[in-house]
């Protein structure tokens, strides 16, 4: 250091302190040189923290939609939900999965809802197991053929359900093939509940009733045939089987219904 000061400047005799400050100067610098900004170790310190957190949280949480190697699920999945899980009334997170039909049929909660035989020429497209914040869960199914489909919505009966029963004597009620298209128009607003979304008790429910609800829509851009459209819900015990149908032949709709378990093996 002392021959690198006399190189600057030969009438410079620098004393050890000068010396000394100078390498303390010296070192300073080099460390501000390479030292990481302070915003970038603090984000990377809080990066590290987020992953450690999500893998945490992943490895022991309950809840995971993971097949163990038997076609089963962990905990709230198809195979083992049951009415004790539904009804405990817990808070848990929206949750939603696809499932195939095999196991939609092995479900505890929905298989036994659900129609053994579907009508001629429509085949399986989709089946989906959700549940709400609330603990709600419900499935969806979805068969389709061409232009037409079959769809069915299964969930636990609520309080708030009971504004759609509808007894089969009662057909004002839910007669909507007495009414004429736009049923906006048509139909009494007394009737709003019963006519577009009616819920029939399991035992009453029959071919009279189910030709109560068919209405026929001819569509511009599909096959020249005339389709059948009918909507209805079945009470099967707690359990509400929703069925929106649009179809060419409708006549085995009830044939369709009553193959599911439930009906073979009525409690």
């Amino acid at each position: 250091m002392r021959k690198l000061y006399c190189s600057i400047n030969e009438q410079i005799i620098p004393s050890d302190d000068l010396i000394e400050r100078t390498k303390r100067a010296m070192r300073f610098s080099n460390q501000k040189k390479f030292a990481m900004p302070k915003r970038y170790y603090l984000g990377g310190v809080f990066a590290c923290f987020v992953f450690f957190l999500c893998a945490a949280i992943y490895l022991s949480g309950p809840e995971k939609v993971v097949p163990d190697g038997k076609g089963e699920f962990f905990l709230w999945a198809p195979s083992v939900w049951h009415s004790d899980y539904l009804t405990d009334g817990a808070k848990r997170d929206n949750m939603s999965f696809s499932v195939t039909e095999e196991e939609m049929y092995r479900n505890n909660v929905f298989g036994s809802y659900i129609p053994r035989r579907i009508l001629g020429g429509f085949s399986f497209s989709s089946a989906h197991l959700h549940r709400d914040e609330e603990g709600k869960v419900s499935c969806t199914v979805f068969y389709e053929n061409g232009y037409s489909y079959i769809h069915m919505r299964l969930a636990l009966f609520q309080p708030e359900d009971r504004k759609r029963l509808v007894k089969k004597e009662e057909k004002e009620k839910y007669n909507i093939s007495s009414y004429s298209i736009p049923f906006a128009d048509s139909v009494p607003k007394e009737y709003y509940e019963t006519m577009y979304y009616p819920i029939f008790i399991a035992k009453e429910f029959d071919q009279d009733i189910l030709q109560a609800r068919i209405y026929y829509v001819a569509e511009q851009g599909e096959d020249s045939l005339r389709k059948g459209r009918v909507n209805f819900a079945i009470l099967c015990d707690n359990m509400i089987v929703d069925y929106t149908i649009k179809a060419a032949q409708i006549n085995d709709i009830l044939t369709m219904v009553q193959s599911a378990n439930f009906f073979q093996n009525p409690s």
